[in-house]
């Protein structure tokens, strides 16, 4: 089963949307300009990285039998039997355990999530009513929250790990990993650093 990668549309969209801009004006900048366009050139790449930090790199990456969390400092890597609950909310959070087995919640902070509630909402349930006709109820709050986690695109990783605890037995000696991003922040301080040397010349 190939991975599946999970970050909202929303930052998907944005961050090519702000690439695709950066690029047209580099590109406007080098034809405009020659050789002496090269100069804004870091700090619009400075720009795209940022953008590639907070919204593109960080994100959800769903295995068979673990769950990756992608932030922007830290990648956790949670196997099924090591995770407790998946709770689905404004954020994803994933309890595990940590290597002493204290309780621990992960936070996948750019996965889908699930929007403001809004008790004005249309959508609710036929119910019977009288002389034989059908009316119209608003869903309550509880409702509207099931029916809320149901329809995010990160219900798929509650439910994985529900149909594998299903056949499976949780395992306290099993815990996750976690590492940091070196070469996201690398790669930043790179991009940093040019803009700081072309100031300084």
């Amino acid at each position: 089963m190939s991975p599946l990668h999970l970050r909202p549309h929303g930052a998907t969209v944005l961050a090519i949307v702000v690439w695709v801009v950066l690029g047209l004006l580099a590109a406007e900048a080098l034809l405009s300009a020659g050789v002496r366009g090269l100069g804004v050139v870091p700090g619009l790449a400075l720009i795209a990285g940022l953008i590639w930090l907070l919204l593109w790199a960080p994100r959800v990456v769903l295995h068979e039998e673990e769950v990756e969390v992608r932030n922007i400092l830290h990648t956790h890597r949670l196997p099924f039997a090591a995770i407790t609950a998946v709770r689905l909310g404004a954020m994803l959070r994933l309890d595990t355990r940590a290597a002493d087995g204290s309780p621990r919640t992960i936070s996948a902070w750019n996965a889908p999530g699930i929007g403001r509630d809004n008790p004005l909402a249309r959508a609710g349930r036929d119910e019977p009513g009288a002389g034989g006709t059908e009316r119209r109820r608003r869903l309550s709050r509880g409702e509207r929250l099931r029916r809320d986690q149901e329809r995010s695109r990160s219900a798929v990783v509650r439910d994985r790990w529900e149909s594998w605890a299903e056949h499976h037995e949780e395992d306290p000696g099993v815990v996750g990993t976690s590492r940091l991003n070196v070469r996201e922040i690398a790669v930043f301080g790179v991009l940093v650093a040019l803009v700081v040397l072309r100031l300084d010349l």
